[in-house]
């Protein structure tokens, strides 16, 4: 199993990296191997999805916000009106670069690892209605932190599976995400029971 060394446990509640550490901890214990990854240029995947997210989201949309735009509540109405002027270019170096790139790095740290284990989101639920969240001295929109870390599979189309690893001390639900090669799902989902059936015995699990 790989666990990246950057990025995924950068800016993460401290209870949220607990659990997915936790989880790694359960799967060591029945005999997998865990090495630390490198998967570069994260940051511009990121970017890059969300600019494709944004211009297909308007495209989308367009006709309706321009026709009913009392449909939209003025934070989507904003959201949504800004990727409009978006440049032509940078939707297709997202699409063409960047989603190639994306793929080749993931699949170098794939090389050596059956799958690769990462928080699902780097903070626990939030209150209805807050817009921005703290991590440590990080701040950060909400909706951003949300898809923070599933972003980058979205973007190049690797398999990728959340499972639930335990609660924080409030009871919220955290997630620990994995991450497999091109096409094999099987492998991810065999983790992922490995790991619901070993916690579930595990009376040290929260």
């Amino acid at each position: 199993m790989g666990v990246p060394a950057s990025h995924y446990f950068e800016h993460v509640e401290d209870e949220v990296e607990r659990r997915v550490r936790e989880a790694v901890e359960v799967l060591r214990s029945l005999g997998a191997e865990v090495r630390e990854v490198e998967i570069p240029n994260l940051p511009e995947t990121l970017k890059a999805q969300r600019i494709i997210l944004a211009v297909e989201a308007y495209t989308i949309h367009e006709e309706r916000l321009k026709n009913e735009p009392e449909r939209f509540g003025d934070e989507i109405s904003s959201r949504l009106r800004d990727a409009e002027h978006l440049k032509a270019y940078r939707y297709a170096k997202a699409q063409q670069v960047t989603k190639r790139r994306s793929l080749e790095a993931f699949e170098h740290a794939l090389k050596e690892v059956d799958v690769l284990l990462t928080p699902t989101v780097p903070i626990a639920a939030t209150e209805i209605g807050q817009r921005e969240v703290k991590i440590g001295d990080h701040e950060e929109l909400v909706f951003s932190a949300l898809t923070r870390f599933t972003g980058p599979t979205n973007l190049n189309g690797l398999p990728s599976l959340s499972v639930p690893c335990g609660l924080t001390r409030s009871g919220l639900p955290v997630g620990l995400q994995i991450i497999g090669c091109p096409f094999d799902e099987a492998t991810v989902y065999r983790y992922g029971h490995a790991y619901e059936t070993a916690a579930s015995t595990d009376s040290r699990m929260p």
